[in-house]
């Protein structure tokens, strides 16, 4: 019975052990993906930006 408890045990610990290390590499990736969308807002905006600039230099 000992002996089935501490196989339990060590199962719940690597079952944590596990989604502690899925929550570790979660976060990071919905980070890369916000910082690749604000990135891909930024580029946009530069875009607009030097049309608008354009625009004035001709008037």
């Amino acid at each position: 019975m000992k002996i089935k408890n501490e196989e339990s045990k060590m199962t719940k610990k690597e079952r944590k052990g596990a989604s502690d290390l899925f929550d570790g590499l979660r976060y990071p990736f919905f980070f890369l993906v916000q910082l690749f969308f604000f990135l891909l807002l930024l580029h946009e905006m530069q875009e607009i930006w030097a049309k608008k600039r354009i625009d004035i230099s001709q008037l």
